[in-house]
C-alpha cells in the first residue's frame, strides 16, 4: 500500500503555509498491476482453459486481495472446473467488496445452471443469482433466459415456462437454447403439442444457425430423451397402424418425424420413403427427408428432396433456403446464392435468410463479394433478430470489407459478448484485423493469439467450417505480419 500525498486548497479559504497539510489517499497498487494477470484469465475463461484462467486470477490476487474482478473470475474459473464450493466462497467474496454487477451474477448463473450433471441444490443457487440480475436488468432478455434455464434444472417447471416466455418477449426471438429448455419444461408438464412446437423452433433453428454446435446438440438430446417415454409409445402406436394398413403413408410420415425427433435419421429417412412409395405428392415427407439426409450429411440427396418439394410448393421461402444450405455444403455458391435470393425474394423478414446472403457476399469467392449488399443485408438480419452473435459478426465483417473500421470494431465486439460461452476464432480474427488497421499491433496480435487458442480448444468443427477459419486465419496473418 502506497500513499499520494496531495495539497488541497479550497477556492473560499487559502490556509496558511503552516496551515496547509496534504490529503492522504490509499491507493492498492496491486489492482493496477493485476490488470495484465486478469486479463489472462479473461481471455482464458473465453478460450476454455480453465486451469489457466485459475492460475491467472490466483496471482491476481496475491497482488491484490480487494480485486473484485479477480475474485468473480476466480469463481468462474471454479465453476467451469465444477469446484462449486470454492467458486461460491469467491463469489461472495467479491460481493462483499462491491455491488453486485448484473452481467456477473448472470455470467455465474448460466455457468452453474449448464455445468454437466448439475445437482438440484446447485441449481437453486443459479436460480438465486440469475434472479438478482432480473433485479438488476429486467428488461435484459438473456438474464430472463438463464433464469428460466436455472428453474428448470431446479426442478421448477411453470416458473421456468414463465421467465422462458418472459426472455422471448423481451428479446423478440426466439434461439434453441431457450426453445429446447422450453420444451423441456412442457414435456414434463405433460403438454405434448406446446412441447413439440417448441422443440421444432429449436431444431429449425439450429439448422439454420449453428448445426454443428456441440452444446446444442447436447441439449437437443437432451430434451429427445426427456421425451424419449412418450415417443416410444408413439412409435408403438404407429408400429401397430402399420400392421393394421401397410399401405397408409400419414402413418409412415409420422413415425418419420418421431424419428428424427429420436436422432435416428436413417430410419426416418426410410419411412418418408415409404410414406412417398404410397404417396408420391406428400410435400412434406420430400420436405422431411431433406432434412434426414441434411443430418446424415447427405446433401446431394437433400438437395434433390427440397427441389422434389419446390415443383409442389413453389412458393415456400423454407425450401428454397434448405437447398441453399445443402448447394453451400456442396460447394456450389453460386447455386446457393440465388435460392437464397428466392427465399429472401419470397420472405425478407427472415434473419437467417438475411444472414446467409450477407455472410457469402461478405466472405464468398471473389467474383461474388458485394460488401455494400452484405452490409445492408446483416443490418437487417440484426434488426430482425438483435443481439445474435453470427449476425453481429457478419454486420462487423462486411464495415470491415468497407473500411469502416471503428463501426466494424463496436459490431465485432458485440458479437464477442453475445455467446455464453465468450467469442469465437470467427470474431476474434476480425477483430484482430480491425486494429491491425487502426494501428494498434499490440491488441491485434493479443487477439489473433485468442483466436488460435479458442480454435485448438474445439472439436467437431465441420470441414466447411475449418475451410473458413483457415482463410480467415490467414488473411489476418498475411496483414498483422507485414501490414
Amino acid at each position: 500500500m502506497v500513499e499520494l500525498g496531495l495539497d488541497c486548497k479550497l477556492p473560499s479559504y487559502v490556509p496558511t503555509a503552516a496551515e496547509a497539510e496534504p490529503v492522504r489517499l490509499k491507493v492498492d497498487l496491486g489492482m493496477f498491476t493485476g490488470l495484465e494477470d486478469r486479463n489472462r484469465a479473461l481471455a482464458a475463461l473465453r478460450s476454455g482453459e480453465w486451469p489457466k484462467a485459475l492460475e491467472a486470477a490466483d496471482r491476481a490476487l496475491t497482488l491484490s486481495k480487494k480485486d473484485v474482478e479477480a475474485w468473480r473470475l476466480r469463481a468462474e474459473a471454479h465453476l467451469a472446473l465444477n469446484q462449486f464450493d470454492q467458486a461460491l466462497a469467491d463469489y461472495q467474496q467479491s460481493r462483499a467488496l462491491a455491488f453486485p454487477a448484473a452481467d456477473t451474477e448472470n455470467r455465474l448463473a448460466w455457468r452453474l445452471a449448464t455445468l454437466p450433471g448439475v445437482s438440484t441444490d446447485r441449481a437453486a443457487q443459479a436460480v438465486v443469482w440469475a434472479k438478482k440480475a432480473v433485479e438488476l436488468a429486467p428488461k435484459h432478455g438473456a438474464y430472463w433466459n438463464t433464469l428460466g434455464v436455472a428453474y428448470y434444472r431446479a426442478g421448477k417447471w411453470d416458473e421456468a415456462i414463465q421467465a422462458l416466455r418472459q426472455s422471448q418477449k423481451l428479446s423478440g426471438r426466439v434461439d434453441a437454447h431457450n426453445a429446447f429448455v422450453l420444451a423441456m419444461a412442457h414435456w414434463k408438464r405433460g403438454e405434448r403439442d406446446q412441447a413439440r412446437r417448441s422443440y421444432d423452433v429449436g431444431l429449425r433453428w439450429m439448422e439454420q444457425q449453428a448445426p454443428e454446435n456441440e452444446e446444442l446438440r447436447r441439449l437437443r438430446d437432451e430434451a429427445v430423451a426427456c421425451a424419449r417415454t412418450a415417443l416410444r409409445l408413439e412409435l408403438a402406436n404407429c408400429a401397430a397402424a402399420i400392421h393394421e394398413d401397410p399401405k397408409d403413408a400419414e402413418v409412415y410420415y409420422r413415425r418419420g418425424r418421431v424419428y428424427c425427433d429420436l436422432g435416428q435419421y436413417a430410419q426416418a429417412r426410410d419411412d418418408f420413403t415409404s410414406a412417398l412409395a404410397v404417396k408420391p405428392e406428400h410435400v412434406e415427407a420430400y420436405h422431411y427427408r431433406g432434412h434426414a439426409h441434411q443430418y446424415l450429411k447427405q446433401y446431394s440427396a437433400a438437395a434433390a428432396d427440397y427441389t422434389a418439394a419446390l415443383q409442389r410448393a413453389p412458393k415456400s421461402a423454407h425450401f428454397y433456403d434448405m437447398r441453399a444450405v445443402c448447394r453451400y455444403h456442396l460447394k456450389e455458391p453460386e447455386n446457393a446464392l440465388q435460392d437464397w435470393q428466392r427465399s429472401f425474394d419470397l420472405n425478407p423478414k427472415q434473419a437467417a435468410v438475411c444472414h446467409s446472403l450477407a455472410w457469402l457476399y461478405v466472405t464468398g469467392p471473389q467474383p461474388l463479394r458485394d460488401p455494400a449488399k452484405a452490409l445492408s443485408l446483416a443490418e437487417q438480419a440484426v434488426r430482425l433478430a438483435p443481439g445474435g452473435y453470427s449476425y453481429l459478426t457478419a454486420l462487423g465483417a462486411a464495415h470491415y470489407r468497407l473500411g469502416n473500421y471503428d463501426k466494424a470494431v463496436a459490431a465485432l465486439n458485440k458479437a464477442a459478448a453475445a455467446p455464453q460461452d465468450g467469442p469465437t476464432a470467427v470474431s476474434q480474427l476480425f477483430l484482430a484485423m480491425c486494429y491491425q488497421r487502426l494501428g494498434d499491433e499490440r491488441r491485434a496480435r493479443a487477439l489473433y493469439d485468442q483466436a488460435l487458442s479458442w480454435w485448438q480448444a474445439q472439436s467437431g468443427l465441420s470441414e466447411l467450417q475449418v475451410e473458413q477459419l483457415n482463410a480467415f486465419r490467414a488473411e489476418a496473418e498475411l496483414l498483422i505480419k507485414d501490414p
